[in-house]
């Protein structure tokens, strides 16, 4: 009986190691490979304490997702220079995409020019202008003769205004801003994904556009009407290969926010103290999530509005 298991040990177990190499080598070589956090801990006990220590402190330097699918495809990006946007920027480029980065800011622009020079073309230009974005598409699909990736992530705050304290010319620059300028890119870029019947959108709602109390009037109302655009530009375009969906996160520590921050930032340790998470998110997050839901990995994804927000709309 002995003679036998070794006999088939010997027969057999070549053929399951080939097998599971192959296995590992398909998964590296196809859409994504994971960074092993064991990875990053690794090595004697003082230097494992430390490394965990690090990870839970600044949660973006765990495991990340690396995408080689990427590396074939033109991203359009507007609120580019900083921000979410810029995160979202960088990452795309470290993964070796094209990125046609759009915004109102040059500094941050040329940063990522400097930076990634064969990758990015920048335009400077407003969202609320409607020849500037047709402006900017142009000169991104004559530069990559492409957009695969739209991320529509542009906008502004209201400085929590009620109805009382929002005059015309605030409630027309926020939905300009985050409304009218998602429309303009949006009907710009389209065309050209639906004749080749494939496409991304990656709309940037937020937590105030499903409750209240995550902005003023004027950004509240601006972020439920990007809910809304989301689910019908899916529901219409789902059959032509455009697959659209939005982030709706929570605090997230951006340059937009930085009056939280002034003083002694008392608002921003309210806001930490009030998300269950108990912080701020980096950009850094968002751009990951991002990157997933632009993949392959997430292709039965429509119209969704994805969360991500330390536990803040679980609060009840």
């Amino acid at each position: 009986m002995i003679a036998q298991l070794m006999k088939f040990h010997e027969l057999f177990f070549p053929v399951w190691q080939s097998l599971l190499f192959a296995s590992v080598r398909h998964k590296r070589e196809n859409n994504f490979e994971y960074s092993s956090v064991r990875d990053t801990i690794k090595g004697t006990d003082s230097e494992h304490s430390r490394s965990r220590a690090s990870t839970l402190k600044h949660p973006t330097r765990r495991a990340i997702m690396k995408f080689e699918e990427f590396k074939r495809q033109t991203v359009f990006i507007t609120g580019a220079a900083s921000g979410i946007g810029y995160a979202q920027a960088t990452l795309f480029l470290e993964n070796g995409a094209n990125v046609a980065l759009f915004d109102q800011q040059e500094l941050g622009l040329k940063k990522l020019k400097e930076l990634f020079p064969s990758q990015v073309v920048y335009t400077v230009g407003s969202v609320k202008n409607q020849r500037d974005v047709q402006l900017a598409v142009e000169k991104t699909q004559t530069e990559f003769k492409r957009i695969d990736i739209l991320c529509n992530t542009a906008g502004v705050l209201d400085g929590f205004k009620t109805t009382l304290e929002t005059d015309e010319v605030l409630w027309d620059h926020i939905f300009d801003t985050n409304v009218k300028g998602t429309y303009f890119v949006t009907k710009a870029v389209l065309p050209s994904m639906v004749e080749k019947q494939q496409g991304i959108i990656i709309n940037m709602a937020s937590i105030a556009g499903l409750i209240s109390g995550g902005g003023g009037v004027a950004y509240t109302a601006s972020k439920h009407a990007i809910v809304g655009f989301t689910k019908q530009l899916s529901y219409d375009y789902i059959k032509q290969g455009i697959r659209v969906n939005a982030i709706a996160p929570g605090a997230i520590q951006t340059p937009m926010n930085a009056a939280d921050f002034k003083g002694d930032g008392e608002m921003a340790k309210w806001v930490a103290k009030e998300t269950p998470a108990g912080r701020w998110a980096d950009p850094k997050e968002v751009a990951q999530l991002t990157l997933f839901i632009a993949s392959a990995t997430a292709s039965y994804m429509h119209g969704n509005i994805i969360q991500l927000d330390g536990g803040w709309m679980n609060k009840g």
